[in-house]
């Protein structure tokens, strides 16, 4: 697998928060099937170095995404 690094920021107003709901719109649920279509894959694992609670903004937010496919 290959593995990335990001450095995000992002409007938290009309999301859940950070974590993954099947119900929700979150941004990791978001952002993971932003990378599942940018990268033609089944499965991307995404991990925060920390979470946002609902309605949350985030600066310097580290992700790390992690995908079999190399850019």
């Amino acid at each position: 697998m290959q593995s990335y690094k990001l450095v995000v920021a992002y409007d938290g107003t009309d999301y859940c928060g950070w974590q993954w709901q099947p119900t929700k719109r979150s941004i990791a649920r978001v952002m993971r099937e932003t990378f599942l279509f940018i990268f033609h894959q089944d499965s991307v694992l995404l991990v925060g170095a920390s979470r946002t609670d609902a309605g949350v903004h985030a600066q310097g937010q580290v992700v790390r995404v992690r995908t079999g496919l190399a850019l």
